[in-house]
């Protein structure tokens, strides 16, 4: 079945997360992740390049926060 977790035999990070390691899921959507994931057809020319846009942003931003490195921009004033 594509896009379920029932094909897959865990995560490459389970046993780091089951040894109580942190861990953070951004829960992004997997619909086709195993669709052909570690198979012969996973190569670069299939990824979406807008899938990947996405997932970079959503990953920088998260480790930004994780980070402390994110601090909101100063107020500009405004020129009259």
């Amino acid at each position: 079945m594509p896009g379920s977790l029932e094909k897959a035999d865990g995560s490459d990070i389970e046993p780091l997360l089951n040894a109580g390691l942190p861990g953070v899921g951004l829960s992004q959507d997997g619909t086709h992740y195993f669709d052909i994931h570690h198979t012969p057809d996973d190569t670069l020319d299939k990824i979406d390049p807008e899938a990947l846009r996405q997932n970079v942003a959503a990953w920088t931003a998260m480790l930004g926060v994780l980070s402390g490195g994110i601090e909101p921009e100063p107020k500009r004033a405004k020129r009259r």
